[in-house]
């Protein structure tokens, strides 16, 4: 017994051991990525500080190449491998560090502060610092707090605030710069606002509050337009802070007595603040427009929910005429808030089936924005779905409301979608059901309500075709949709079906299932994530075919699904082809997998062919890369006399068209390529352009070759010249005499006719 514990520990030793080595192996070779990229400036011993054990990878010398190339000549080379070598060192923190170097009024602890912090705007953020010119004794946290998560708009907004002698003569004025242009889109609030000399009779700190966020002079014109007999000071400011029109004031100056007095002043601001912008001078199309048309005893909070934000009388109009259906001055509100179709909202209102809960009809009506989801609704709401949700759930059909209606607003095409829940839920519950045909699995708290059965009918393989054969009885005379078809056969073949539902979603037949069916792991687990990465929306067996093939080369199931998802029958050998042409490069396997994640052809491959270096932002680009014909290669030249050719019988030339990465476009049916063959008489200074004898040829590449053929009957020494078409440049093909070929894509080749024998 003691003889094996000490086997079994001398085993997990010799694991563990193998996979430090590892992790030491691969951080070493990211060390060595960063070194090699580090800026030639820094001796070898500050390279080795940059790159910390390969710690943080190749960012560091990203950052160090980038603060150098800001910074320029005033840079301690000591400081950037104090900066970079970092977590946060990185592309765009090492341009921002390096922009900022030069700020003498900022210690490097305040610079390296702002632009770790930055976060997305990060470069904006070193413009901001760089445009900001605060007085000399200001404390520097000023300078972060003001441009952090900002940009250089915001130190725009201060500069002119603090240049403006109206201002700089001021008693703490920095406080107010802050409170302005903390987060300003422009100079706006200070120039076209603050300084505006009709607002200076109220006090500094509430003319800051009343322009800050302002585009233009809106927040002064509305000020101005306010009636004060209604608003004080402060409530003013309070309504048209921000605003980009006098709209607002407009709003609340057209109530009338019994509604303002109603409202009070915070109803007021609620109900106008916010007033589109083309209200007119007397306030018609406003919300106040909306409230004097609703009945006079409908309470303040149901004005301002109803008609707020309106641009008339619609919202009012459709809380009345919504009352005989809801009877329930809330919902009417909720309802008819922003509404712009009063005819679809009370045809929704009348389509939709009565049993549904009415919060569910109101919410529903509120969203529905065309006739097809107003009949989806009622499809699927229908007679069947409610007496079978009781069999299939076992609970109340009212809980699964909200549920079955979203299905109808969360889609591109209603129809194909009730239709394919219609048609699912004779086989599936009504929460698989919803996952299959809208791709969204139910929040979880709809979700605990469902039953996870999947119907009555049986999934057995001995029972193939069953689930298929009775589908199709239920659904006489009716197209099924593709999804529901997919989870048929793959019941009746006997997967589980809460792997089949994921599979099939957005299927367009049954080739996700004979993918499944036939990929090379192990078993067919309802939670493999593998398989539905491998297989979803897959044609044919094409990327089970394609992870068969990878397995050979020592790639997980996880790394297979990523690289063969998407591939068909005829695509699958390039990601294998294009993993292989890259394996001996120093990157590891998921990095591999995404490299050539379903490329079509070889192009990303041979793109990471020509880098040193792959990281994850070159893997995109070569992912993303787009094969150019830019080359034309005399490939062979064929002859039906191999030792020599002789004048008048026929030879080839094979001309292969190739890409910016020395690729064979193999799948080219298109690029035109053009030949020159010239005597030796014509031998010397020569362009393609100036050739007006001898032979000229075209011929169009068939998957990537061109052929010539030619036969010249007299003996001597011949040059041919070819080149790729610039077909942006030739209005008529057929017209050879003066072909534009593309910049650097020739080729050439000598061939010597021997006298007849």
């Amino acid at each position: 017994m003691i003889r094996h514990l000490i086997s079994f520990l001398i085993l997990l030793i010799d694991i563990f051991g193998e996979t430090s080595a590892i992790d030491l192996n691969y951080l070493k070779r990211k060390e060595q990525d960063c070194f090699r990229l580090a800026p030639s400036s820094l001796s070898p011993d500050q390279k080795n500080a940059l790159c910390a054990n390969g710690k943080y990878g190749s960012h560091p010398a990203e950052c160090g190449i980038n603060v150098i190339s800001e910074a320029k000549y005033i840079l301690q080379l000591k400081h950037v491998t104090d900066f970079c070598a970092t977590e946060k060192g990185n592309a765009d923190t090492g341009k921002c560090f390096g922009s900022v170097y030069h700020r003498s009024d900022l210690s490097l602890a305040a610079k390296a502060r702002v632009c770790t912090k930055a976060g997305a705007n990060i470069l904006l953020v070193a413009r901001c610092i760089n445009t900001l010119q605060l007085p000399s004794n200001t404390n520097e946290l000023l300078y972060e707090t003001l441009c952090t998560g900002i940009g250089a708009a915001s130190a725009d907004c201060l500069n002119t605030f603090l240049t403006s002698p109206v201002i700089s003569s001021l008693q703490n004025h920095i406080p107010i710069a802050t409170q302005i242009c903390h987060d300003a889109n422009s100079t706006a609030p200070v120039a076209n606002c603050l300084l505006d000399h009709r607002i200076k009779h109220i006090p500094i700190d509430q003319q800051a509050d009343l322009c800050r966020g302002a585009k233009d002079d809106g927040p002064v014109l509305c000020f101005l337009r306010s009636p004060t007999r209604l608003l004080n000071d402060t409530s003013i400011i309070e309504l048209c802070k921000a605003s980009q029109s006098r709209s607002p004031a407009v709003c609340a100056d057209d109530l009338s007595p019994k509604i303002a007095h109603k409202l009070k002043s915070e109803g007021i601001i609620s109900l106008c603040r916010g007033a589109p912008s083309d209200v007119s001078w007397d306030g018609q199309n406003g919300p106040s427009t909306c409230a004097k048309a609703l009945p006079p005893g409908v309470p303040a909070a149901i004005i301002i929910e109803t008609c707020k934000g309106a641009n008339g009388n619609k919202p009012a109009k459709c809380f009345m005429e919504s009352a005989d259906n809801l009877r329930n001055e809330t919902l009417q509100a909720k309802l008819c808030v922003g509404v712009e179709d009063n005819h679809n909202i009370q045809k929704c209102l009348n389509t939709v089936p009565y049993t549904l809960p009415i919060s569910t009809k109101v919410d529903f009506c509120s969203r529905a924005v065309d006739e097809k989801q107003i009949i989806c609704a009622r499809n699927i709401w229908s007679g069947n779905i409610k007496n079978n949700c009781h069999i299939i759930q076992n609970v109340k059909c009212d809980m699964d409301a909200d549920l079955l209606l979203s299905l109808c607003l969360n889609t591109n095409d209603a129809t194909k979608t009730s239709q394919c829940f219609l048609q699912a839920v004779n086989i599936l519950s009504i929460r698989q059901a919803f996952e299959l045909c809208t791709g969204d699995i139910p929040n979880e708290q709809i979700a605990e309500r469902q039953n996870e059965g999947s119907g009555s009918f049986s999934k057995s393989r001995g029972n193939q075709n069953q689930t298929r054969s009775k589908l199709h009885q239920l659904i006489k005379h009716e197209f099924i949709s593709p999804p529901v078809e997919c989870v048929a056969f793959g019941i009746d073949v006997g997967l589980d079906t809460q792997l089949v539902v994921p599979l099939c979603d957005g299927s367009n037949g049954e080739g996700p299932i004979r993918c499944a069916l036939s990929v090379p792991f192990s078993g067919h687990s309802s939670n493999d994530e593998n398989i539905i990465t491998l297989c979803k929306y897959a044609r044919d067996t094409g990327p089970s075919n394609c992870a068969s093939e990878v397995a050979a080369m020592s790639f997980t199931p996880q790394q297979r699904s990523i690289a063969c998802h998407g591939t068909t029958s005829d695509t699958f050998k390039a990601p294998i082809q294009c993993m292989l042409m890259n394996s001996n490069k120093d990157i590891d396997r998921n990095q591999l997998a995404h490299l050539c994640a379903t490329s079509e052809n070889l192009t990303p491959g041979y793109c990471a062919k020509t880098l040193n270096v792959l990281t994850e932002s070159n893997i995109q680009l070569c992912r993303s890369a787009v094969s150019n014909p830019t080359t034309a290669k005399i490939d062979t030249i064929q002859s039906n006399l191999p030792a020599k050719l002789n004048a008048g019988e026929e030879f080839t030339i094979l001309v292969g068209i190739r890409d910016q990465f020395d690729q064979l476009r193999v799948w080219d049916n298109d690029t035109l390529i053009h030949a020159d063959v010239v005597g030796a008489d014509n031998a010397g200074s020569r362009t393609l352009m100036e050739q007006t004898k001898n032979s000229r040829f075209l011929s169009q590449a068939q998957n990537g070759l061109a052929s010539f053929s030619f036969s010249l009957d007299d003996p001597g020494l011949y040059s041919l010249y070819i080149c790729i078409i610039n077909k942006d440049e030739i209005s008529v093909p057929s017209d050879i005499d003066h072909v534009p070929c593309l910049d650097y894509s020739s080729d050439r080749a000598q061939v010597r006719i021997s006298p007849k024998e």
